[in-house]
């Protein structure tokens, strides 16, 4: 790449998947968090308030809402299939900064915080995932912030 030739940006859908089920390494957690069905429109965690549980995506699509003081809403994210949801905030044990509503009828594992933390200072495949999973979302917020500053619309659109 050319000095001040736009990067692109690698496309992993805003989330990293996790290992399928019937890896020996995630044996624990399926046991640990049965799938359960949530119907479309249900609010799994709500800006501002602690986290106390964190959502793995078996199947379907959660919508990441940021609600500023006026009420205007911003998608922020669309997690998918095989992803995290409330993990970050979980993790360090800080309010959520978003809103998670099911956007279909989901199907998800849920784990309360304190456990999740545990599987993920003990589990370490799940470690290594969830890491890389934050490092991708670290990379591609750090070109799409460069990319609103530096790059013209039009050429964020041709991209």
């Amino acid at each position: 790449m050319k000095h001040g030739q736009p990067f692109k940006a690698a496309t992993y859908c805003g989330e990293t998947a996790l290992a399928p089920s019937g890896n020996e390494a995630w044996k624990e957690i399926e046991d640990l968090a049965p799938l359960q069905m949530y119907p479309a429109g249900i609010e799994l965690f709500q800006q501002s308030f602690p986290a106390e549980d964190v959502y793995f995506i078996d199947h379907g699509l959660v919508k990441l809402v940021y609600v500023d003081l006026s009420g205007r809403e911003l998608i922020v994210g669309m997690p998918s299939s095989k992803a995290l949801v409330g993990a970050t905030s979980a993790i360090i044990e800080q309010p959520h900064p978003l809103t998670a509503v099911t956007l279909t009828r989901c199907n998800l594992r849920r784990f309360p915080a304190g456990v999740f933390r545990h599987l993920v200072r003990t589990n370490i495949e799940l470690s290594w995932q969830v890491h890389q999973r934050h490092c991708y979302e670290l990379y591609e917020d750090v070109i799409q912030m460069a990319q609103l500053e530096c790059l013209s619309v039009q050429h964020r659109v041709e991209q």
